[in-house]
């Protein structure tokens, strides 16, 4: 009997360290993905499958622990093509129960977004420009599959439900800055926790532009026609100086640099000046601060702001 009883102490010793391992495992992993940057940058070296199972488990992530939806389980069918494991089973919330309609409409922004999965970014945006120009698109699966990804998300976004809106949300925060226009809007939802989520997100794809000139007319554009929330504004106006700051110092003492710094801070003022004459109280607000930040001069009018670009090392402000 001595033999079996120590065969068994064995094995559970052997099975228990295995877990052990595994689980240990486990937690690093988890460590490391909530140390890492979210957003596309997390998928990029990823499989098709791959990243459908990662961008689900990093979006139940960001809901919080109220998500019971099981993120983790894969949408492809075990040893099969074009089959799916989702079901509506898979969708619910904790604090904002889905109805049937709800859980159909998450149903179809998932399915739909492992459709354009299939495809790479490029042959979707060859497709769209074929179409734009009226040309036989090479790729309509990747056209269809865009299209059905827009309308899944922006059904999904015009949900009574707030925890659907953010299902709608995170799914354009995984498709990056082409969402901006979709993503906007949403920092003034009703609920606070997707607003402020959106506001993460718009912050995000904002700091994902490279070009500094472009990403600053950007947070301006929105600036000028969004100013339901106060938070969101702050968070445009902060991106708007720092890119000012980026192109408005001359690179170097040759005049080329110089002129080019003189174009720069001609259009950052000129931008500043449109939304503080046309804007209403708080983007006006909004841009007067920015052009204190930036110029480090109270705003005082177009003309004044034009000086300070043509000669800011020489400026001298009026007295009021």
């Amino acid at each position: 009997m001595k033999k079996p009883i120590l065969f068994a102490a064995a094995a559970a010793m052997f099975v228990g360290a295995a877990l052990c391992l595994l689980f240990c495992g486990r937690g690093e992993s988890a460590a490391e993905g909530d140390a890492a940057e979210p957003g596309p940058r997390l998928l990029a070296d990823a499989g098709a499958r791959g990243r459908r199972v990662a961008k689900s488990a990093v979006r139940a992530r960001s809901a919080g622990k109220a998500k019971v939806r099981r993120a983790l389980r894969s949408p492809a069918a075990e040893g099969g093509e074009g089959g799916s494991e989702w079901t509506l089973d898979d969708f619910d919330d904790a604090d904002h129960p889905y109805s049937v309609a709800d859980k159909k409409a998450a149903l179809e922004l998932q399915l739909a977004q492992d459709a354009l999965d299939e495809f790479d970014d490029e042959a979707v945006a060859a497709a769209e420009r074929s179409r734009a120009r009226g040309e036989q698109i090479v790729n309509p699966a990747a056209l269809r599959a865009k299209d059905r990804f827009s309308a899944a998300a922006a059904a999904a976004a015009a949900s009574a439900n707030p925890a659907v809106r953010r299902e709608a949300l995170d799914a354009y925060s995984w498709r990056g800055g082409d969402y901006l226009p979709e993503l906007t809007p949403m920092m003034a939802d009703a609920d606070a926790e997707v607003a402020e989520a959106a506001i993460d997100a718009v912050q995000t794809a904002l700091d994902e532009m490279e070009n500094p000139s472009m990403r600053f007319e950007t947070a301006a554009a929105y600036v000028s026609t969004f100013s339901v929330n106060e938070e969101a504004l702050d968070m445009l106006g902060v991106t708007m100086v720092s890119s000012a700051h980026e192109i408005i110092d001359a690179e170097d003492d040759t005049p080329e640099a110089e002129r080019r710094a003189l174009a720069s801070r001609t259009m950052v003022v000129d931008t500043l000046a449109t939304l503080i004459e046309n804007g209403n109280g708080k983007s006006v607000d909004t841009a007067k601060e920015a052009y204190g930040d930036i110029a480090s001069e109270d705003w005082i009018s177009r003309e004044e702001a034009r000086k300070w670009a043509q000669d800011p090392d020489n400026y001298e402000a009026p007295e009021i």
